[in-house]
């Protein structure tokens, strides 16, 4: 009767140890890939383009990187990310450099601003960079979370002190914006109005300023502590559950990039003679 009940035991810590390897292989499916090679291929798109030999280089790497999203499970985050933040961006910078720069060959104007030819080939090039640079950067970050990206630096014997610095900067901002709702919503409940004219809210957002700093200051002492309680500052070997090792496809991948980098290279130099 012991044996089987043992028995039956195992066979249910078995049954659980099964369930949890699928969840973690479809939850972390994007994760496969070493983040360190996920970040050479990131800078690879970069240089590419500066590299590539026409003008607008970097609207193609905008494309490229929508094509990864979509085959990363991440086109409607990525898409979203990239119409609020970037795609303002680079309108407003084409805008800038197409009525600053000046130039000889006039195509249109009105009132005081003229565009040429010299500023519109300006415009692309410049607005081009920015989004091929910074949709590289944005597409890495969206396939690598935090979690796996400090694990990669505490595997590459990266100071603890350095890691919980930069940890602290990524999760900044998202933790800043979730407090920044719950304050608002809590400001809401008093009476305060938070919605209307850009006067009213800009005045609704001075009293919001306070708690907020307060409150991330305090997020931080807790985070101390509770690093230290879990043995940040012990030198120890510890555990990991899910351990992030490189493997035969992070080593193909990074010889492929590198190959691309160098192919880049010598298609510029030819050219260039």
């Amino acid at each position: 009767m012991e044996s089987f009940l043992t028995d039956k035991k195992a066979d249910r810590n078995s049954e659980g140890g099964n369930k949890m390897e699928s969840f973690v292989s479809r939850r972390y499916g994007v994760e496969k890939i070493y983040p360190t090679t996920k970040l050479l291929f990131a800078l690879v798109l970069c240089a590419a383009t500066f590299l590539l030999p026409f003008k607008g280089a970097g609207y193609y790497i905008f494309l490229i990187n929508i094509g990864l999203a979509v085959m990363s499970n991440k086109f409607k985050s990525y898409v979203a990310l990239a119409g609020k933040t970037l795609v303002p961006i680079i309108m407003l910078m084409f805008i800038f450099q197409l009525f600053v720069v000046s130039g000889t060959h006039e195509l249109f104007g009105f009132g005081p601003f003229r565009a040429t030819q010299e500023s519109l080939t300006s415009a692309i090039v410049f607005s081009s960079n920015i989004a091929g640079i910074a949709s590289s950067i944005m597409l890495f970050f969206q396939l690598t979370p935090t979690r796996s990206l400090i694990k990669a630096m505490e595997n590459a014997n990266i100071p603890k002190t350095a890691i919980f610095v930069i940890n602290s900067t990524l999760l900044l901002v998202p933790e800043a914006s979730k407090l920044s709702k719950t304050i608002m919503e809590a400001q809401q409940s008093r009476g305060v109005e938070t919605e209307g004219s850009l006067l009213m809210r800009i005045k609704s957002f001075v009293p919001m300023i306070s708690p907020l700093v307060l409150s991330t200051i305090s997020n931080n002492e807790e985070k101390v502590l509770t690093l230290e309680s879990r043995g940040f500052s012990c030198s120890n070997k510890r555990t990991v559950l899910f351990p992030l090792k490189k493997n035969k496809r992070d080593r193909l991948l990074n010889w492929a990039s590198v190959f691309i980098f160098v192919g880049l290279i010598i298609w510029r130099v030819l050219l260039w003679k």
